[in-house]
């Protein structure tokens, strides 16, 4: 299955359950796609599985054309809220990282809040370095890259200032 039908099968099944009362998709729509899937695609005595996802591909398509009719900002949206990373990217940490973690045993609690603060605390200690680094260099070459954006923030600085008059705005 082609992974962006397997998400807009997973985005309407979600607006669907949190949508019980039909406010936002009638309930009367999703009954007609229900029928309309269930014509098309009846449950055959093998190959139950392919038949599934075929129901659901046709239910979710008839669902999706009605709501893209009523909210037609929808169509112009889905496609910018898909990620161009792959899923191994964040797959294969996730699960390499629950390994690990599995490894601690039952015995072991494992502290959420601990990797964030970590994190947070390597960042601070990066700065930090990073400040005292570019301090103690005294060569003009290591604040050069200050004085463009320290440039910008005094003319911005004085165009702001409230005794600032418009003649004298660069």
């Amino acid at each position: 299955m082609i992974p962006s039908h397997l998400a807009k099968i997973l985005w309407v099944q979600a607006l669907e359950e949190s949508d019980p009362q039909g406010a936002f998709l009638p309930l009367s729509t999703r009954h007609h796609a229900t029928q309309q899937a269930r014509a098309e695609h009846p449950i055959p005595a093998t190959n139950f599985a392919q038949s599934s996802l075929a129901f659901l591909e046709t239910r979710t398509h008839t669902i999706w054309g009605f709501l893209c009719q009523a909210y037609p900002g929808l169509q112009v949206a889905w496609p910018s809220r898909t990620c161009p990373l792959s899923a191994w990217i964040v797959g294969v940490p996730a699960l390499l990282a629950g390994l690990l973690v599995n490894g601690l045993g039952t015995s072991q609690r494992v502290n959420l809040l601990n990797f964030p603060l970590l994190l947070l605390l390597l960042w601070n200690l990066g700065v930090y370095l990073g400040s005292a680094i570019l301090c103690v260099r005294s060569s003009s070459g290591a604040r050069a890259w200050l004085e463009l954006p320290a440039h910008w923030t005094s003319k911005l600085a004085r165009g702001l200032s409230p005794s600032a008059s418009p003649s004298r705005n660069p």
